[in-house]
């Protein structure tokens, strides 16, 4: 396999120079990244709102809809604070909380401050109704007390679900983006449409004396837009808008930026990022900033016909390296069909987690929950080592000894397989040169979990597969992979 093909499936960090529009640019660093299972929740829910505790690492999921599309008014709380990684979930007392779909939620981090809290933005009570609401609601988590928050200039803050939130700490303030205000699931189901209409952006400030919210609006910076995601790119000191839909149909792949860099958050001001690479169209996506590779990273969505039996979701995870000029997308891996979950950025382990949602719907009026919490876990690919150069010594006397022993026998290596479905969508002669020559292909003879050591569960990959096995077979943009299992 040719190295541009191993480069797409691995990873870019930086560039010497910028690549073509629409091409995929070539690493000077590799890192593979892999989905691992952590634990599984106890409750179906997909449609939640969702904020990451960044000063705990625990990640609040609040409402949604269940399998039945009803409303849902738990909050559950997916704990990351172990020292090793790993997953507990466990429900949240939240007294008051109402049945809502589609709240937008982020986490205002305060540290140890009785004003560190989880905050959720509108919502729907009705999902066949489907008319958004403006409630604010929090869960303050030194106190463990849910309450309905009443800011001060109330209307500004119009009725809405599916908008997008996120905390902004250089303003101490939260940004709600984009929205819909109506949008019946008898609608939706079956192929119909739901069109979004230009909303206000506002962000909630809070009085530095006596902590009152108040909602302020950004003069200029309505968007039609919703089931989007919004990220705080750290280095960039900007908001990351991305993907969502106007009409529900289907996803789309524009990224705006909402520049923070001013120190009055009221002459933020929005553009449209210019970027390389591939990007996913998705709607009901997952996204989170990675601070220490400087990627946003975006997994699943559903990508056209939402809520058909013909609907196509996304099942790759993917990239959108910041660090280049202008920033590259970037294929990481395969993932799960994973729609209208719950992602976010845990500090404390350096990892992306993906929660709940749902998968792709035969079905629509029945959809089958993913209760899986999943971790994205990349590590460097190992560089190729040398031997050093031997040293001409002059040999011992030879001692008498023990007889000949036998050589270490080398530690047995899976016979190569092939997947089933490869022989359907891969031309005969790459799958017999890939079979000829294993070391060719990328994966060979590594373990399913680069970053964890042999064992039983842990054994070499040893299946020929594809990086996307949903789409049509490419040299260099969809190659033969070695895997740990087949699809």
């Amino acid at each position: 396999m040719a190295l541009a093909v191993v480069a797409l499936m691995l990873g870019i960090v930086a560039v010497a120079a910028s690549p073509a529009p629409g091409a995929d640019a070539a690493p000077t660093q590799q890192l593979s990244c892999s989905w691992t299972n952590l634990g599984n929740s106890t409750r179906d829910l997909h449609f939640m709102g969702s904020a990451m505790d960044t000063d705990q690492n625990k990640l609040y999921v609040y409402g949604g809809v269940n399998a039945s599309y009803a409303a849902q008014s738990q909050v559950e709380v997916a704990d990351f604070s172990g020292a090793t990684l790993g997953v507990a979930h466990r429900t949240v007392t939240a007294s008051g909380s109402r049945a809502l779909i589609g709240a937008a939620g982020a986490y205002r981090a305060k540290g140890d401050s009785d004003e560190s809290a989880a905050y959720f933005f509108g919502g729907a009570s009705d999902p066949s109704v489907g008319q958004g609401g403006n409630v604010v609601q929090r869960y303050l988590t030194k106190a463990g007390r849910w309450e309905v928050v009443s800011p001060a200039n109330a209307t500004a803050f119009t009725n809405r679900f599916f908008a997008a939130a996120e905390y902004d700490p250089e303003h101490d303030v939260i940004w709600v983006v984009g929205g819909v205000t109506q949008c019946k699931l008898s609608d939706v189901i079956g192929g119909g449409q739901c069109n979004a209409r230009s909303l206000t952006t506002v962000y909630l400030s809070f009085d530095p004396t006596t902590g009152q919210p108040t909602w302020n609006t950004l003069a200029g910076g309505a968007q039609s837009v919703y089931a989007h995601s919004m990220v705080y790119d750290s280095a960039g000191k900007r908001m990351l808008i991305f993907g969502g839909t106007n009409t529900i149909q289907s996803g789309q792949s524009t990224l705006l930026a909402l520049d923070l860099s001013d120190p009055d958050p009221d002459k933020a001001s929005f553009s449209t990022l210019a970027t390389t690479g591939r990007a996913p169209s998705v709607l009901f996506h997952g996204a989170a900033y990675d601070p220490v590779q400087n990627w946003m990273i975006v997994a699943g969505g559903a990508t056209n016909n939402f809520l058909t039996n013909r609907e196509a979701t996304e099942n790759n995870t993917h990239a959108l390296d910041l660090g280049q000029t202008p920033p590259a997308w970037v294929s990481l891996t395969s993932y799960r069909d994973r729609v209208a979950g719950a992602m976010a950025y845990v500090p404390n382990h350096g990892v992306a987690v993906f929660t709940l949602g749902r998968n792709k719907v035969t079905n629509p009026e029945s959809p089958r929950i993913d209760r899986r919490t999943d971790a994205l876990v990349c590590g460097a690919a190992p560089p190729p080592t040398t031997p050093p150069p031997v040293e001409p010594t002059t040999p011992a006397p030879t001692q008498p000894g023990p007889g000949p022993t036998a050589p270490p026998q080398p530690t047995p290596v899976p016979a190569p397989e092939e997947c089933a479905f490869v022989a359907n969508k891969v031309p005969g002669q790459a799958r017999a040169d890939a079979l000829a020559n294993p070391a060719s292909v990328y994966g060979y003879q590594m373990l399913c979990n680069p970053n964890l050591p042999p064992s039983p569960f842990n054994t070499m990959r040893n299946r020929l597969s594809m990086q996307n096995a949903a789409k049509p077979y490419h040299p260099m943009y969809n190659g033969l992979v070695w895997s740990c299992g087949c699809p």
